[in-house]
């Protein structure tokens, strides 16, 4: 979270409310019309609080902005870093995760993800917002990364590229966010971006169709 978020949180807030509830519904506020079409009476409406009240915990409309991102990022990178480290063959890992992220693009106020589909219309002039969107892709790409070289490291995974597949990951992930905010069905969704990492691992994952083919040939 950035020092200028932190100072904002300081500056007092309302005598009760639940931070985490009206952070969710901030986020859905946001995700529904992006961040330019979200009111500041929209938020107050979503979350149940006055305009005093949201300054108060929260700052001006820019720092709610950032601080749902925030908070939306890190369950986002908690519910990957669930999926990748169950004790399941790589692939199956990989599975799960691209359900539960089609779930959740398919379960908010509106399809799609709050940091995908609306930070990049603004990280041109918010800074911060380029920043979060930045460091988030590369922890979702180290993230990926860290699950297929345990994969090499255990013989299930034999590609050297690791690096370049666990980008692809990160820009599958990416696909399905915009692919669900356009109106794509949870069931087209799945078919498809399970197809894509059939594709993306049948070279270098052990017992893949393509692999077992190159054997013959060889």
């Amino acid at each position: 979270m950035q020092d200028s978020t932190k100072k904002i949180l300081r500056r007092g807030r309302p005598p009760s409310y639940d931070r985490e509830a009206a952070l969710q519904a901030i986020a859905g506020v946001f995700l529904q019309h992006g961040y330019h079409g979200t009111s500041l009476d929209d938020i107050a409406s979503a979350t149940g609080m006055q305009r005093p009240s949201l300054f108060g915990a929260f700052g001006h409309k820019p720092a709610m902005y950032l601080l749902a991102l925030d908070w939306y990022v890190q369950k986002m990178l908690f519910m990957t870093e669930q999926a990748l480290h169950h004790p399941q063959p790589l692939n199956t890992c990989l599975q799960g995760l691209l359900q539960r992220v089609i779930d959740t693009y398919h379960s908010g106020t509106a399809p799609g993800c709050l940091l995908l589909c609306t930070a990049p219309a603004v990280a041109a002039h918010m800074p911060e917002v380029a920043a979060l969107l930045a460091s988030t892709l590369q922890n979702m790409q180290r993230q990926f990364h860290d699950r297929l070289l345990q994969a090499q490291t255990e013989r299930e995974f034999t590609s050297d590229n690791i690096e370049a597949t666990a980008w692809l990951l990160v820009a599958l992930v990416q696909s399905c966010a915009t692919q669900a905010r356009i109106g794509q069905t949870r069931a087209a969704l799945m078919d498809s971006s399970h197809a894509a990492l059939t594709q993306l691992l049948s070279s270098g994952l052990d017992g893949a169709p393509g692999r077992e083919n190159r054997r013959r040939q060889d």
